[in-house]
């Protein structure tokens, strides 16, 4: 342990340093320019003259922005890295031009397709198409855009995301100017047509978008809420307090983050248990009122949220606050209809559509097992992939922890996944990742991959380096490339006649599993009722007791990442050879002869737990371990510890190394596994840059609010949005560095960059620089005004935060960043991507990705020389 004592003292010092020398928060601001001079001398000579003035003018109460011209679809939005969209790029570049109609875009086949005039019935042509329009507003100000079936809105240059879905409560607010204003629309519904309305008042709660859990009769336990919260103004609201009571009863007072300005963002509060004597049916009122800094208790807004209480045995929802992002995440529960004393327990995952509570409904109450509905992180969410696969996950464990808290046992060898249509394909997926959770899957209607389903393709035989390199994920991720983990449990396979499923998945997949797997059922119950069909599938699954992985003396297991996957039964794959494609194991054990043998496939480091061996008489020494026929490698149980790591060298041999505690933060691991969307986790902080040109501050402020408000439209989710001063300052008095954060911008733009420096300090090696003109890896730099990075770096001090960094060497290359899609399922995006302006701009051939200068992964320790990073050219 001294080896890393020592080091790790020097790092925290260098650290500290590097922190101190960063540029001070008081810099310098430019002196108005002369118009701006001219006129405030001008105002003042006003004043003192008393010259009358007049009213002031104000904002309409709606404004809808009139229709000039509509453009078929021309850009390309399979789920890749990098889409197509001509439109999109000129705005970045900044040379786009109220277009007139006949005014052609080459589209992303390389046919020219005409503007025209926004004069009749939109067609279906208009399906992921643009729509050009204008208003003028008496003054300038904040406003709220409305914008349902529009999958995003340019306002006046700057991206805000739309309301594809039609929810309705999700309204961003947006800055006008005075007079002409213009809106490029983003068609998601070829009828879309966005509209502004005025703030009821600067700040403001949105009830209708809040998660609230019921109120369970008997039991008194603190409950977590949480509703968006609108600061519709340009001043960050810091310093304020929430106020919060239980109808009349006496408030409590805590204090409230800060909120940026032009931001919509949950607030999360966790309640505390109401007071008297509850009855079923009722509603209880609890209030919430957001207070100033200071001494002043009169609200900014306040809202009333009424929760229903219900009985033990009734259908429920309960809600939990998610380790990811802070965000505060419902699903729903059946109780089972019986008295059992250990209940197994059914995970059902709603199709596409429709809610948690609403996939409950569909069930009947089993007579010993609970049925839990998880919300996916929303109707739609992430396809039960990402964060959606998380939070299933996450309300699995809620409501065991829960159960167990209460005295109910839960029978945790029971535990089934079940789902229809997106919610089969959910379930499969989560059946193939963690075989040690499930001992059952019914997959109804389940669609099997986004390369059947979902829009992805696939990538060409003869595609280039880079281009294979980016299709390498999204095709791991396939569950078929895993099937083989389904061989210990049960699987149900139902065709009920799902309207956007074709009956082939489910054959093909019945196909498939009759090749090694000998536990398997199919029917085809088309036109059947859907209810007694669900019910008897339940039974089918809840019937089974999960194979005992941990007991096993022999595991085969595989995985697509590490990071969504990695342990079954006493092997854990730590870290692949080669990043995003699937890691494999087949390991045996023998406990008298104290052998562990076997074989693995793309795994660079292997943990084993060898405690059976330690269990009675079994504790007689060493235990010899032998992989892909090398030579044994000798560990013995209790003296060495009960873990034993193991590290392949790069000409394949196998050999023991320290446990991942004393080596975790130098190294990837299932907990920091890398791919840039893992930095989207650990509660993560967006910091955009307050140091660079106008327009660079403009783009780093918007793109750091574009981020968070799509989260939270498309995952319910909670992103925090900070300024690099505000991160600078809080990490000078002890900041939290178990927090992920994200880097807008470039280090010239962002003072927060200064967290990078010390992640370099840390790996003592260039890693990663984004600067004005230019962008290196390591010691190779790549030139250019108009570049875009993407790039994940461990953030030292934690084992599993990241620093992510989205930005670029100029502001065009900033912006050509603004709408990349690593919040859409089936989407992957490497540790490092580096590209230039017409990566995005033009038509490409399949498997071309001309424009990529570079991309890839870094190396098992984070290292950037080792790493499997592929150039477009040679270096010179």
């Amino acid at each position: 342990m001294t080896l890393f004592r020592r080091p790790a003292a020097l790092v925290a010092t260098a650290l500290w340093l590097v922190a101190l020398a960063a540029p001070a928060d008081d810099a310098p601001q430019p002196a108005a320019s002369g118009a701006a001079a001219e006129s405030t001398e001008a105002a003042e000579s006003t004043e003192a003259e008393g010259t009358p003035s007049e009213p002031a003018a104000e904002l309409p109460s709606e404004i809808t922005p009139a229709p000039q011209t509509v453009l078929p679809r021309v850009g390309d939005y399979h789920r890749a890295a990098l889409h197509v969209d001509p439109v999109e790029a000129a705005i970045a570049r900044g040379d786009w031009e109220a277009p007139a109609p006949g005014d052609e875009v080459t589209d992303a086949t390389g046919v020219e397709t005409a503007w025209r005039a926004d004069a009749g019935p939109r067609g279906r042509e208009l399906a992921g198409g643009y729509a050009y329009a204008t208003f003028e507003a008496p003054t300038a100000g904040v406003m709220l855009l409305q914008a349902p079936g529009a999958a995003a809105v340019c306002v006046n240059g700057e991206w805000v995301p739309g309301d594809p879905y039609g929810y309705g409560w999700f309204r961003v607010p947006v800055k006008v100017v005075e007079g002409e204003n213009w809106l490029v629309t983003h068609l998601a519904s070829p009828t879309a047509a966005p509209k502004l309305v005025r703030p009821t008042a600067p700040q403001a709660f949105v009830p209708a978008a809040a998660t609230l859990p019921n109120i369970v009769v008997g039991r008194a336990e603190s409950m977590a809420v949480s509703v968006p919260f609108c600061n519709a103004t340009t001043e960050r609201l810091a310093g304020c307090r929430l106020r919060v009571r239980w109808g009349d009863g006496e408030p409590t007072i805590t204090p409230l983050r800060a909120i940026d300005s032009l931001l919509l963002t949950p607030i999360v509060v966790t309640l505390p248990p109401p007071n008297g004597k509850l009855e079923a049916g009722e509603t209880l009122t609890v209030t919430l009122e957001v207070l100033p800094a200071g001494a002043d208790d009169t609200p900014l807004a306040a809202v009333e949220l009424d929760l229903k209480v219900v009985s033990p045995v009734d259908a429920r929802t309960d809600t939990f606050v998610s380790k990811f992002d802070g965000s505060v995440q419902p699903y729903g529960v059946l109780p089972a209809a019986g008295k059992a004393t250990e209940r197994g327990v059914v995970l059902s995952l709603h199709d596409a559509g429709e809610s948690h509570a609403e996939r409950l409904a569909k069930h009947t109450a089993h007579p010993d097992a609970d049925i839990v509905a998880p919300f996916g992180r929303g109707r739609w969410g992430f396809d039960w992939e990402d964060w959606s696969r998380d939070d299933a996950l996450e309300a699995l464990d809620d409501f065991i922890t829960r159960q167990k808290s209460r005295g109910a046992a839960v029978d945790e060898s029971r535990v089934s996944v079940i789902g229809e249509g997106m919610g089969g394909h959910g379930a499969l997926r989560l059946a193939t990742l963690r075989p040690d959770r499930f001992v059952a899957v019914g997959v109804t209607d389940g669609w099997l991959s986004f390369y059947t389903q979902g829009g992805a393709r696939v990538t060409p035989s003869d595609a280039t380096a880079v281009a294979r390199l980016l299709g390498r994920a999204p095709s791991a991720d396939d569950p078929l490339r895993v099937i083989e983990n389904l061989s210990g449990m049960g699987v149900s396979l139902l065709h009920a006649g799902h309207r956007d499923v074709s009956p082939s998945e489910a054959q093909f997949l019945r196909e498939r599993l009759g090749e090694f797997h000998n536990d398997f059922a199919y029917r085809d119950a088309a036109g059947g009722d859907q209810r007694a069909l669900l019910s008897e599938q339940v039974a089918w699954l809840t019937s089974r007791t999960l194979l005992d992985n941990a007991a096993a003396d022999a595991i085969d297991f595989a995985t697509p990442s590490v990071g969504a996957a990695s342990t079954l039964g006493w092997a854990t794959i730590v870290t692949p050879v080669v990043q995003g494609e699937v890691a494999r194991v087949r390991l045996t054990r023998d406990l008298e002869s104290r052998e562990v043998t076997g074989t693995t496939a793309n795994v660079r480091r292997l943990r084993i737990s060898l405690d059976a061996f330690r269990t009675g008489s079994r504790d007689r020494g060493a235990v010899t371990v032998r992989l892909d026929g090398g030579r044994p490698i000798k560990f013995r149980p209790g003296r060495s510890g009960e873990v034993l790591s193991l590290a392949r060298s790069v000409s394949g041999v196998w050999r023991a190394t320290p446990g991942d505690t004393a080596i975790g933060g130098f190294f990837k691991n299932p907990e920091r596994a890398g791919a840039l969307k893992s930095a989207f986790c650990c509660r993560p902080q967006l910091v955009y840059g307050t140091r660079g040109s106008q327009d660079e501050d403009a783009w780093m402020a918007a793109k750091a609010r574009y981020d968070a408000h799509l989260f939270l439209y498309r995952g319910a989710g909670l992103l925090e949005v900070v300024a690099d001063n505000d991160i600078r300052n809080s990490l000078r008095v002890g900041g939290d560095a178990s927090r992920s954060v994200v880097l807008y911008g470039a280090a010239q733009t962002n003072s927060a960059w200064f967290l990078l420096q010390q992640e370099a300090i840390f790996h003592r090696s260039r890693t990663v620089r984004v600067e004005r003109g230019a962008a290196w890896l390591g010691e190779r730099p790549e030139s250019g005004d108009d570049l875009s990075v993407l790039a994940i770096r461990p953030r030292p001090g934690s084992s599993e935060a990241a620093i992510a960094i989205v930005g670029g060497t100029g502001v065009t290359g900033m912006r050509m960043t603004t709408r990349l899609r690593y919040f859409w399922s089936g989407v992957e995006y490497p540790d490092f991507l580096l590209y230039g302006p017409t990566a995005i701009d033009s038509p490409d051939e399949p498997g071309q990705a001309k424009d990529v200068r570079a991309a890839g992964y870094f190396d098992a320790d984070w290292g950037v020389d080792g790493g499997d990073i592929v150039w477009r050219d040679l270096a010179i």
